[in-house]
């Protein structure tokens, strides 16, 4: 074991040391993939309109002021500068990590689990050990490289901040309700940075059964009322903003009996990616199984069966296990896709789940290091720790651009039809137009119905003035998908520019009714500005966004 003076100090610094050994690299990137969707020139950002941030959808798809209120900050001292931007994302991920450290302390500190709260070198050791092996694991690099994941940061931050003061509350007893209410304060602040984390107060209730007994529940249990009626005011809020953007597809769309098939399975997806991080991805081109007979999906619940023994079996002698596999599975429960989303699973969603695997892997190391075992459990954490630092540090250099993005995204999954329309859109950005339309050919390729191939080329003509060109191959997107909000943006622009009014209209109407996300409203919004324009007879036109 580590032996220090003050290891909570000595701790710390290695922790930061191995965040930013990690992920420093990421101070380097620029902005990526959704970025420039979300928040990058929106208004609401760029004014701090707090009014806009506190009352409405700041990036016209989601409720989450806690998050907006830092992007508006930052803006405020960076302006459109990326580097400002992971600087804070960084500091963000090094706040997280401590918070682990912190509340694993206090957690393993409870009598039930063999601490003595007044001095034990077995709290430090074990969340020494967590920490660390959530501080370098490579799932975490999209929350840390991807600016737009700042959500998933401060939802992480302030809910493993919820259960250290909850934690508190029960370690102190007589101010201990003082606690618990900054606990449910830092929990709704977790809930409007990102709503993935309602699942929390499942913890805080397993954590009340499994470290006392009828008297310690008895005490506490009025505790976590406030917890649970935020959990639920949050579940009705957060569900009817996505029902209402499209976030969350409607439940008909999918039959149950799928979406359950496809709960089995998700959470041994993130535990293989945990154990073994390798080809990670922006977005994961494959699906699950969906019927109960499918061999797949026998194998999960028989997994779930085997897994559920061995924590029964565990509970007593190990009651770190059970808690450990209650905190994965609660904070796992909002992203099984049981609401169904898009995607179906990415490497953010397993931001909050991880913690509990790395517990688990943290206790063998503290207990064959107590048993006399200290040289060879420590060499090989520290090997695991080095072997996912280094995939860190890569993974974080996957995140440099959208062109590196895409490109490591097309070389794991190489018919994955978005990698390859996002890689064409990066080159063509750029100005590389053959490399671009290579990738949009085999997205094409892969899916006869995409777009991509024909709007680009469209775009092309239509920046040059050739609307009559332009219109064709606008019409030919948009027969491929008749939502496609860009593509009957420039339609109704081409139609203008060669002066069939009514066409133009059509095609504006046709946009306000797709259910494609508009996230800033740009496309919609100047849709109903020109129909307004049309009605009235005026020839002015909209400013052209870039595609």
């Amino acid at each position: 074991m580590i032996r220090s003076r003050s290891p909570e100090t000595l701790f710390s610094v290695i922790l930061l040391f191995a965040v930013a050994a990690a992920f420093g690299v990421s101070v380097a990137n620029g902005f990526v993939w959704d970025d420039t969707t979300f928040f990058i020139g929106n208004p609401v950002y760029r004014d701090f309109d707090l009014r806009a941030m506190l009352l409405g959808l700041a990036n016209g798809v989601e409720y989450l002021p806690v998050r907006d209120l830092s992007i508006a900050l930052d803006y405020r001292f960076w302006g459109e500068n990326p580097a400002g931007f992971h600087v804070t994302n960084l500091i963000l991920y090094g706040a997280n990590v401590l918070a682990v450290f912190w509340m694993t302390r206090l957690m393993v500190a409870l009598p039930a689990f063999g601490g003595d709260p007044a001095n034990s070198r077995r709290p430090d050791s074990v969340a020494f050990w967590t920490a660390l092996f959530f501080a370098v694991h490579p799932l975490h690099a999209e929350a840390v490289n991807f600016v737009t994941c700042r959500n998933v940061l401060l939802s992480g931050l302030f809910g493993f901040l919820s259960v250290g003061f909850f934690l508190h509350g029960i370690r102190v007893e007589r101010s201990g309700w003082r606690w618990f209410a900054v606990s449910s304060g830092s929990f709704l602040l977790a809930l409007f940075s990102k709503a993935t984390v309602i699942a929390l107060p499942l913890f805080l209730a397993a954590l009340l059964v499994i470290t006392g007994g009828a008297e310690v529940r008895r005490r506490w249990w009025p505790a976590l009322v406030p917890f649970f009626v935020l959990a639920g005011g949050g579940f009705l809020l957060f569900r009817a903003i996505g029902a209402a953007t499209n976030i969350i597809s409607p439940d008909a769309a999918e039959p149950l009996a799928s979406r359950l098939a496809t709960a089995f399975q998700i959470p041994f997806f993130y535990l293989a990616k945990f154990l073994v991080p390798t080809a990670l991805s922006a977005e994961y081109a494959f699906t699950f199984p969906e019927g109960f007979g499918q061999p797949q999906v026998l194998a999960a619940i028989a997994g779930w069966l085997l897994v559920s023994a061995l924590v029964v079996v565990a509970r007593k002698r190990y009651p770190l296990v059970p808690l450990a596999a209650v905190w994965f599975l609660a904070t796992l429960l909002p992203v099984l896709h049981i609401f169904p989303t898009y995607p179906v699973v990415a490497d953010r969603y397993a931001y909050l789940p991880v913690y509990g695997p790395c517990l688990l892997l943290a206790l063998p190391v503290e207990r064959f290091a107590a048993g006399g075992l200290a040289r060879p459990a420590m060499a090989a954490a520290a090997v695991v720790v080095l072997w996912w630092g280094v995939l860190g540090f890569q993974r974080s250099s996957v995140w440099l651009s959208d062109t590196t993005l895409w490109q490591n995204v097309a070389e794991n999954y190489p018919r994955h039809v978005k990698a390859h329309e996002s890689l064409g859109a990066a080159y063509f950005q750029a100005g590389d137009y053959n490399r671009a339309f290579q990738a949009f050919s085999r997205a094409r390729q892969i899916d006869s119905s995409n777009p991509f191939l024909d709007f680009f080329y469209g775009f092309l003509y239509f920046d040059t003035g050739n609307y009559a060109a332009a219109l064709d191959l606008f019409r030919s997107a948009t027969g491929r998908d008749p939502g496609f909000i860009m593509g009957l943006y420039y339609l109704g622009q081409s139609f203008e520019r060669v002066g069939d009014a009514a066409k133009a209209a059509e095609a504006y109407r046709q946009l306000l009714g797709s259910t494609e996300l508009d996230p800033q409203g740009f496309y919609k919004g100047s849709a109903r500005r020109r129909l307004a324009a049309l009605g009235a007879g005026s020839r002015e036109k909209d400013s052209k966004p870039i595609p």
